[in-house]
Order: C-alpha cells, then structure tokens, then sequence
C-alpha cells in the first residue's frame, strides 16, 4: 500500500505539545477497533526533577484511517480530566496483544519509560497489563538481558517489544552501540540494533546479539539529505 497524505493525529489539545509515535498502532481482535498510543512531551515539566513531562495519549479508529480521541476522565491535565491522556509521565510505550496471557485482564501488555511521577509508583522501564486498554497495572521492572558482545551494550531508553507469532516467542529490539567514525560519544560509538527473544514473557532473554548498524551507504544518504 501507499502512505495515506491525510494526517492521522493534529495536536489540537493544549495537552497535545510534539506529538509524535514513540508509541504503537494496531487491531485489537477483541473489539475490532484500530487502537493508537501517541505520545505528547510538555517543556518546561510539569513536575521537577524531569525536565519534560511525557503523556502517553489514546486515540481509536474503526477503519484505521479516521482517528477520534475520547475523553477517558483517567487523569488530570491542570484541573480536567476531560483528555485522551493514558498514562501520565510516561513515554515510549509498546503494547501488542498477548495471545499467552493466563487471564483476559491481562490480554494486554506494554512495555514503556516511566517517568517520575507516574501512577503506576515505579521508574524505568517496565512492564504493565491491561485488559481493556485504558486502564493499566504495573507487572514489573524490564528484566535487562546480556549483551552478546559487552562492547556493544548500554542500555537507555529507546526499545521495542512485540510477540513474534512464526516463532511463538516475544522478541525484543534493544538499542546497541557499536564502533565507527562518526560516533555520538567520546568512546566513539554510535547507536545501532540489537535482538533478543524469549519463550515466556519478561524471563530468560536471550544474550542481545547486534543485527542492524549503519555503514558508509547511509552517512551518505544522510549527507545528500543534509
């Protein structure tokens, strides 16, 4: 398919400040609807010490195409929680449906950065459940696995979770740093991508093995967009 030209979410909320997807789309089989987490970053914070106030927003659709975003009176925004707002200092939340979850209550989960603040009483990168999408419990911290090649590993913020339903496994795409001339640290390495994978969700990851890092083909074409 095409990319559709029209835009999916508008930030028209005074809640809504850089919206962007460090989130995640997708159908959910139970209410057949298009469901979206967006994220939206508030500068200056909210609340001290962070220096930005994240707020993961909620926005559903029935053909994928038109978005609405419903008020879910969840979560205070200066005084009303007239918002889509899902989960307050919060930010890059990957949430997929669990077809091994034990309970429907936990049919849902995500993985996500939490911030200072949150409601879910924890910071990090953790792991929360859901049944219905809206409504989210803390299960635990992200269980960090080995880096294959210790040189390559430091763990930040920027991940991706998913089920995997060839393999029957969840995987994991977790930030690398490998060597090269163009680096963003004093050590001179720059970010790349690494896999792991487990059987049972959050336990016995795999060592992250690096498969993606960039070459002299995409510092070329970044220089050309330049």
């Amino acid at each position: 398919g095409k990319p559709r030209e029209e835009v999916a979410i508008r930030a028209t909320e005074p809640w809504e400040k850089w919206p962007h997807l460090f989130g995640s789309v997708f159908r959910d089989p139970k209410d057949g609807l298009y469901k979206m987490y967006y994220e939206s970053a508030i500068f200056p914070s909210l609340k001290p010490p962070d220096s930005f106030t994240c707020l993961i927003c909620y926005a559903e659709s029935k053909d994928g195409k038109v978005w609405t975003k419903p008020k879910l009176g969840l979560y205070d925004f200066k005084g009303s929680k007239a918002n889509n707002i899902v989960l307050p200092h919060a930010e890059l939340a990957n949430i997929f449906v669990d077809p091994l979850a034990k309970e429907d209550a936990g049919r849902l989960k995500m993985f996500v950065y939490l911030q200072n603040h949150s409601p879910l009483k924890a910071a990090g990168e953790v792991l929360a459940s859901s049944g219905d999408g809206l409504n989210w419990k803390l299960v635990g911290g992200f269980n960090r696995p080995a880096y294959a090649n210790p040189k390559q590993g430091n763990f930040t913020d920027s991940h991706h979770f998913t089920w995997d339903p060839i393999a029957r496994r969840y995987l994991a795409y977790v930030r690398t740093f490998d060597q090269s001339h163009v680096a963003e640290a004093k050590d001179g390495r720059r970010r790349a991508v690494g896999i792991t994978h487990c059987k049972e969700l959050n336990k016995n990851w795999t060592p992250i093995v690096q498969v993606l890092t960039p070459d002299a083909k995409d510092d070329a074409q970044v220089a050309v967009f330049k």
